[in-house]
């Protein structure tokens, strides 16, 4: 095993571990998914699939305690930091001789960079309550959308072939 591939393993361990209070049960629900097919893409990537292989189903969560409220800002912000140094670290191993295969990589990259997008959404939300609302609207679609990327059959809006930082 490379030292790049440890790293990338790694990573998937780092990736798996990024949690952040974000104000629903549904969007909760999607986030650990998301959260946990992101690490399985990485995963995939260091075995060198070129589509992801794990189907990660929405986890039902426990509703208690989790009603409608305010994304925690801190949390949220924490986990789109980490969320970007994945990025970067994904987006170097890429850039590298060796290279990973391009269709899943290209994928994984955007939903780590639409998924970090929509936590600081939420993070840095203005005040005004209506604004909040659709600040939240939009980051849970946001999150879906990230998570749809990294299924297996599912198509990601860049061309396969594309690289996307």
């Amino acid at each position: 095993m490379s030292g790049q591939q440890r790293g990338l393993l790694l990573l998937a361990d780092q990736i798996s571990l990024i949690d952040a209070e974000v104000g629903s049960a549904t969007a909760q629900a999607w986030l650990a998914s998301t959260v946990d097919a992101l690490a399985h893409a990485v995963v995939d990537l260091v075995d060198g699939k070129e589509a992801a292989t794990v189907d990660v189903p929405v986890v039902a969560l426990d509703l208690t305690g989790h009603g409608e409220g305010e994304p925690d800002r801190a949390s949220c912000a924490a986990a789109a930091a980490d969320l970007r140094r994945a990025h970067v670290t994904l987006t170097s191993a890429l850039a590298q001789p060796d290279g990973i295969p391009s269709g899943l990589a290209a994928d994984t990259v955007r939903s780590l960079s639409v998924l970090s997008g929509a936590l600081q959404d939420l993070a840095t939300h203005p005040a005004n309550v209506e604004h909040q609302r659709s600040v939240r609207a939009g980051a849970h679609r946001s999150i879906r959308a990230a998570y749809r990327l990294v299924q297996p059959g599912e198509h990601s809006a860049s061309p396969r072939n594309e690289f996307v930082p």
